[in-house]
């Protein structure tokens, strides 16, 4: 999410943070996998008592020291507060001049002494944008699944083990909010605000940061089974949390889309082909046909895009989308 107090640095700040965070993030999940194995454990088969958790706790890890990396990018190379990519409400524009407009106030502060002492600075996040997001993009892609179940259950076979399972919710409600809430404060916040370093017209760090977003699932192994085709899932998933987030002027809805979206479906049903084989209640070895990925995105997340608009009155779509930073912020 833009942050317009930072207009002024330089995109070369956001390519180090990158590198920082992206070399954390490895050596994260390189030292897991090794003291996984170290302990003797198989990371890809099922093991005896935590089934396929390891593999994926072993996997998220990755996330985990992705996101400490992106807090000591944000602290000690931005020297900011994780708050500004994540939402711009009451938060004052800076342009290249150092002249400020307040969103609300509509007046021009030209010094910091003045800029400090404005009460209209203050950030927060939402968490009741993130509930609901969550709430609404979970009971729909429930409703999806017990209507796929209802019209072809015998592509699926109950899974239920007690403790694999419940260890499942474990992580899932521990692990899974850090990742998807990472890819988020990542794509939807951090490097939307590098790419708006080099254009300042908003649909470019769109459009560029849900390429990347795609980029990063592309070695995902659910592509060798239904071929490069499926990136375009993967770039509208981005290009609509993108979307939402610039309409709402804050990340929340889409960290709660996005955490919602991998809970359900880890705990659901577990696909042979999926990126993390777990312990769900289902598992299947039934392969959509590709179309049928691009139509679940569309209904599922056009579904909630519709709702989050009726529910926040969402304004000036167009100047938003496709105008600049501070065209946003003299509004």
């Amino acid at each position: 999410m833009y942050q317009p107090r930072q207009y002024t640095e330089s995109f070369r700040k956001y390519l180090i943070g990158s590198a920082i965070i992206v070399l954390l993030s490895v050596l994260g999940g390189l030292g897991s996998v090794f003291y996984v194995q170290i302990q003797g454990y198989d990371l890809i088969s099922w093991h005896p008592i935590l089934g396929h958790n390891v593999f994926l706790v072993t996997s998220l890890m990755t996330f985990v020291f992705g996101f400490v990396g992106l807090v000591i990018v944000i602290k000690f190379i931005h020297k900011r507060s994780l708050l500004t990519i994540i939402s711009i409400r009451h938060e004052p524009f800076i342009d290249s001049k150092h002249s400020i407009s307040l969103n609300v106030a509509k007046t021009f502060i030209t010094d910091d002494a003045t800029l400090n002492k404005s009460k209209k600075t203050k950030l927060k996040i939402d968490y009741s944008k993130i509930w609901y997001s969550f709430g609404l993009t979970a009971s729909l892609i429930v409703l999806f699944f017990l209507i796929e179940f209802l019209i072809r259950p015998e592509i699926f076979t109950w899974n239920f083990q007690a403790i694999p399972f419940l260890i499942l919710i474990c992580v899932a409600l521990f692990l899974i909010p850090i990742q998807a809430g990472l890819e988020e404060l990542i794509f939807r916040g951090y490097l939307v605000q590098g790419f708006e370093r080099l254009y300042h017209k908003r649909w470019f760090p769109l459009v560029m940061t849900s390429l990347l977003f795609a980029g990063l699932h592309l070695t995902n192994p659910e592509f060798q089974t239904f071929g490069y085709g499926l990136i375009g899932t993967y770039f509208l998933f981005g290009l609509i949390a993108g979307i939402i987030s610039y309409l709402d002027d804050g990340i929340e809805l889409a960290i709660g889309l996005h955490i919602a979206n991998n809970m359900i479906s880890i705990l659901f049903i577990s696909p042979d082909w999926a990126v993390f084989p777990t312990d769900a209640l289902y598992t299947t070895d039934y392969q959509p046909k590709l179309m049928e990925f691009y139509l679940n995105i569309v209904l599922i997340y056009g579904i909630c895009f519709l709702l989050f608009a009726r529910k926040y009155k969402w304004k000036n779509w167009k100047v938003r989308l496709l105008g600049t930073a501070k065209d946003v912020f003299s509004k």
